[in-house]
């Protein structure tokens, strides 16, 4: 066997080279098999996602129910359920009667991308909730989707429960709360938010 003469240690894949081949395999089989159970878990996150979006629209389609799907994922991940929303949105006639609530991706995405994702929601007439998010969650720019003519709405994520403990039915606070994460300071702004939580309600 042969020892690594790199005495800081090296990188795994440099270090194959420094051992022997039995050592070799078995590192590329912890590799492969880390490998493996990360895509096993990757696909069946998006399967449960993609039955119960399937089950949503069969729902809302069999009892002529609008939608309002909390949207998590940022990212790519999530700018890929937001084309699909959007997608089966259309194809079932239900413009108008879709909201996507939280949207994180569009504040995860790089601009030009976070663009398109608009143009569907307008395209396809889907409203978007954002209600200012704790945390390292990154809010959708409301300025930017009002703007853009997406249809708006804010609310309190849970009131008082296990989810949001310090949620408070107060609508005055929702707004100082959306104000403050989307980094508002001018009047018409302000103004713009509290337009948002006084007739665009969720």
């Amino acid at each position: 066997r042969f020892q690594c003469r790199d005495r800081f240690g090296c990188h795994p894949v440099h270090r194959l080279r420094c051992i022997d081949d039995a050592e070799a395999r078995r590192i590329a089989r912890g590799t492969l098999q880390e490998c493996l159970a990360h895509a096993l878990e990757e696909i069946l996150a998006f399967a449960f996602y993609a039955i119960g979006l399937a089950t949503a629209r069969l729902h809302a389609r069999a009892t002529d129910r609008d939608i309002d799907i909390h949207l998590h994922e940022p990212g790519q991940l999530g700018a890929f359920d937001m084309e699909e929303i959007a997608e089966r949105t259309r194809r079932l006639g239900f413009q108008g009667r879709v909201v996507i609530s939280h949207a994180f991706c569009l504040g995860t995405v790089d601009d030009a991308y976070a663009g398109r994702l608009i143009d569907l929601l307008v395209e396809n007439d889907i409203a978007v909730m954002s209600h200012g998010p704790s945390g390292p969650a990154s809010p959708p720019s409301v300025k930017r989707l009002r703007e853009a003519g997406v249809r708006m709405c804010t609310g309190n994520d849970g009131i008082r429960d296990a989810w949001g403990p310090l949620n408070m039915p107060d609508m005055l606070l929702r707004t100082f709360l959306l104000v403050y994460r989307n980094n508002f300071r001018r009047d018409d702004d302000i103004q713009l938010a509290l337009d948002i939580a006084t007739y665009g309600g969720a």
